[in-house]
C-alpha cells in the first residue's frame, strides 16, 4: 500500500492550482470592488464561479480534462489527470470539517462517491466492508448511481481521488493541502500545498469598506503582486509543450 499512498502530481502543476486559486479570489475581489451592493447573498457562487474558471484556464488541456457535473444547483468541477488517472476536486475546509459532522446512513454527499476509488487503500477492503454493512441498501444503491452520474462524462479510467481543501480570508488564499480520503471520509494522506501560495503585500492608499462573502466588513487595501516570473514560465512552457504535440 505503501507506494499507492502519494499524491502523483509534479510540483508545477501544485504551483499552477494554487496561483490559480489565487487569481480566482483576485477576481473576484475587484469583482466585489467593481460591484458594490447594500447586501450580500449571492456572492459565495460567484467566487466559486471565478475560482473554478481560473483553475480550468491554467491547467494543459493535453494533461488535464475538466468537467463539470450539475449537482442540484451546485456545480461541481473535476480536474482529471489523464497521465496518472487521478481525479482532482476543491472544498473549502470549513465545509469539509461540517461534512464530517452530518455523514448520513441513507443520504449521499458527491464525496462519499468519488472517493470509492480510494478504497484499495482503506486498510484494506476491510474498513469499507464495515463500512457498507452501516448504510441502508438504498444508501448503496444511491452511491452506486452518484458514482455513475459523477463519472459519465470522464473519458479514461479513475485510478484516485484527491481532495484539495483551502480556507480564504479576506479575498487572499490563506491555506491549502490535498488529501487521499477513503469513502467514510477518513484521511489517509495529506500534503500541505501553503508552500506555493504566492506572498502580496499591502499598501495603505486609503480605507474602503467593503463586506467580504462570509459576512465581516474588511478595510480592504491596494495589492502588489510580488514577481509571478515562476508561474509564467510555467505557463510559457506548457504552451510550448502543447504547441510542439500538435506538429
Amino acid at each position: 500500500m505503501g507506494d499507492k499512498m502519494t499524491i502523483n502530481l509534479n510540483e508545477e502543476y501544485k504551483i499552477i492550482l494554487v496561483q490559480a486559486m489565487q487569481n480566482g479570489l483576485e477576481r473576484f475581489k475587484d469583482y466585489k470592488i467593481e460591484n458594490r451592493t447594500i447586501t450580500n447573498m449571492g456572492s459565495t457562487g460567484t467566487k466559486w464561479d471565478m475560482i473554478n474558471s481560473e483553475c480550468k484556464d491554467a491547467l494543459p488541456k493535453l494533461k488535464f480534462d475538466v468537467v463539470i457535473c450539475k449537482r442540484g444547483i451546485w456545480q461541481l468541477v473535476l480536474m482529471y489527470d489523464k497521465e496518472t488517472k487521478s481525479l482532482y476536486t476543491l472544498m473549502k475546509d470549513k465545509r469539509f470539517e461540517d461534512l464530517l459532522k452530518v455523514v448520513s446512513k441513507d443520504k449521499v454527499h458527491y464525496l462519499e462517491a468519488l472517493t470509492t476509488v480510494n478504497i484499495d487503500l482503506s486498510e484494506e477492503a476491510q474498513e469499507q466492508i464495515t463500512l457498507f454493512e452501516d448504510f441502508t441498501k438504498g444508501k448503496t444503491e444511491k452511491i452506486e448511481r452518484t458514482v455513475r452520474q459523477l463519472f459519465k462524462n470522464i473519458d479514461g479510467q479513475i485510478e484516485r481521488h484527491v481532495l484539495i481543501t483551502f480556507t480564504d480570508k479576506n479575498f487572499e488564499l490563506y491555506s491549502i493541502s490535498a488529501s487521499i480520503i477513503t469513502p467514510s471520509l477518513q484521511v489517509l494522506l495529506k500534503e500541505d500545498w501553503a508552500q506555493y501560495i504566492q506572498p502580496k503585500y499591502d499598501l495603505d492608499i486609503n480605507d474602503n469598506d467593503l463586506l467580504c462573502d462570509d459576512g465581516e466588513d474588511i478595510n480592504l487595501t491596494l495589492k502588489t503582486k510580488i514577481d509571478e516570473v515562476i508561474f509564467n514560465d510555467i505557463k510559457l512552457k506548457r504552451i510550448k509543450e502543447e504547441r510542439n504535440n500538435m506538429k
